[in-house]
């Protein structure tokens, strides 16, 4: 009987333990192909859900959203490492083979180290607006130990009261997406996030450098840019310059959309999509 009872306390430890430390959810929708459906920093996988109407017409997808974000339990670990082992490890327990991985923002981020750490299963990449280093366009010289946990900024960012929070959002987002309803929507997800998740999760994204490590991905590469800032040229300069060593890529400039390039310039990128995902 001891035994017994003490064989159920471990089990449901166990089953809080993994309770607490769920990394991702995965909504499965349509049959055909598998395709990964990875979002942006803070926004949940329904930022997708137009996309998802037309893909899942011809494709299984599996939709993410991440912990912290949109009501999901927060982690209490390093967040994007994370977050990674997560869509690892889910792409590994369903089965998944000859993959398309489509991500934005940070999701693009997600989906290059999957075509590393998953290159059986992952066949092909979307990458809507992302670079391999981020910090590079915000810090001079940067290096990821520059970006560090506890700074002035960080403390400033948890402190703040629901307002403030909302008003930064605001300006932040107005250059993100064109669309007034949209970009409500988007605030409405930010304002949801858990403040640590987004604090230290943001931190934890710009200590990635992905511009050597790209030079293993042999899998395919769309990338979907966004033209519209600051402008074409830059743009251009910053992809060029940061996908360098990515052999197998694809850049593809979305004229006038800002980051947001499904909502901004949905017929756009689906037909890039689709184009991709026939060849």
């Amino acid at each position: 009987m001891k035994n017994i009872l003490m064989t159920s306390v471990l089990v449901l430890i166990s089953f809080l333990g993994l309770a607490q430390h769920k990394a991702i959810e995965v909504v499965k929708v349509g049959k055909g192909s598998p395709v990964v459906l990875l979002p942006g920093f803070g926004c949940p996988g329904a930022v997708w859900n137009e996309t998802v109407a037309q893909l899942s017409k011809t494709h299984e997808c599996h939709v993410v959203s991440y912990a912290g974000f949109n009501g999901i339990a927060p982690l209490d670990t390093l967040w994007l490492s994370s977050v990674e082992k997560g869509v690892a490890e889910y792409i590994e327990s369903k089965r998944l083979k000859n993959v398309t991985v489509i991500g934005h923002s940070m999701g693009g981020t997600l989906g290059l180290m999957l075509c590393q750490n998953q290159k059986e299963r992952v066949k092909k990449l979307v990458v809507v607006d992302m670079l391999p280093c981020i910090g590079v366009m915000m810090i001079p010289n940067f290096k990821p130990e520059y970006a560090t946990y506890d700074n002035p900024y960080n403390k400033q960012l948890l402190a703040m009261d629901s307002t403030a929070f909302r008003g930064m959002q605001t300006q932040m987002v107005a250059n993100m997406c064109t669309d007034k309803a949209r970009q409500e929507q988007i605030i409405s997800w930010m304002m949801k996030a858990d403040r640590k998740t987004y604090v230290y999760g943001y931190t934890d994204l710009m200590r990635v450098d992905l511009r050597e490590a790209v030079g293993s991905i042999e899998q395919p590469v769309l990338i979907l840019a966004a033209g519209k800032y600051p402008s074409k040229e830059q743009i251009l300069k910053a992809y060029d310059e940061q996908y360098a060593k990515l052999k197998g890529k694809t850049i593809k400039f979305v004229d006038g959309s800002t980051h947001f390039v499904m909502y901004d310039k949905p017929e756009v990128m689906m037909g890039e999509v689709n184009q991709f995902l026939a060849k």
